[in-house]
């Protein structure tokens, strides 16, 4: 029973994050668009304390990994704060972020 619900949480992670990163490269609207990216900030390090709390204490190496996925979401909001020139930098940064750490959550 309590895998079924693990599965539907990750399907709830998968197509939260999907549907996030396609509307922060599609929308027209900035203010739409920082709303999108500061959410989706957010979500990628929320995703990545899940990812980190999941792994045992002596999985050190997953844990780090996982954290810096997370510190990835960090950097590209002060990318964005900082630097408005580089806001598709910060745009790349927090989708990899994203997509990294559902990677490394579903797969590894």
């Amino acid at each position: 029973m309590a895998l079924g619900y693990l599965f539907i949480l990750f399907i709830v992670f998968a197509v939260v994050s999907l549907l996030s990163i396609t509307l922060l490269y599609v929308l027209k609207k900035e203010n739409l668009k920082t709303f999108v990216f500061y959410f989706l900030c957010v979500w990628s390090i929320y995703l990545a304390y899940v990812n980190f709390t999941s792994f045992p204490t002596n999985f050190i190496a997953s844990r780090l990994i996982a954290c810096l996925f997370g510190l990835l979401a960090i950097v590209a909001a002060i990318i964005n704060i900082t630097n408005k020139n580089k806001r598709n930098l910060s745009y790349l940064l927090v989708s990899t972020s994203t997509l990294l750490t559902l990677i490394d959550m579903f797969f590894i």
